[in-house]
């Protein structure tokens, strides 16, 4: 299985083919995960740290790796590479100011995301990566107050 893997500017700096399994989690209702067993060759050692993002052909998703750990079988030496999909970054939020809502849940997400990562009143929190898509005009609608909280654990509330 070929899966390919970009830095954290987004530049692809490798393609890696040797991987012996790929488990590739999908949830629907939170970020999937991933865990890649891989020979440790000095190849692989370079193109997987931590933080570095990880594709596969047939998959929407991509995946961050967050944990590297060298194991030892009777094959050799292989790396156990695991992580989060590219939502995990929402968990790296905390919600500072108050947040209150009557409004859609559609919209209520949007602003959370908004002030959370694009547009936060601290500019140290931009995350320059994370782009809110088109409106999908869903209609339900929601009433609460949010401090303190996770941001990723907000939405899936929501």
């Amino acid at each position: 299985m070929e899966l390919r893997i970009y830095d954290t500017q987004l530049d692809l700096i490798g393609i890696l083919d040797t991987a012996t399994d790929v488990i590739w989690h999908r949830v629907f209702h939170s970020c999937g995960d991933f865990e890649i067993h891989v020979p440790a060759t000095p190849e692989a050692i370079e193109l997987l740290k931590v933080n570095h993002l990880v594709t596969k052909k047939d998959a929407l998703e991509f995946g961050i790796i967050e944990t590297l750990s060298l194991e030892q079988n009777e094959t050799g030496e292989n790396l156990k590479i695991t992580g989060r999909f590219g939502s995990s970054i929402l968990d790296r939020r905390i919600l500072f100011e108050t947040h209150t809502f009557n409004t859609t849940v559609e919209e209520a997400m949007r602003s959370l995301v908004n002030a959370c990562c694009i547009t936060p009143t601290i500019s140290d929190r931009i995350m320059p990566e994370v782009e809110l898509g088109s409106m999908m005009g869903f209609t339900e609608m929601t009433q609460f107050q949010a401090t303190y909280k996770n941001l990723l654990s907000t939405l899936r509330s929501l």
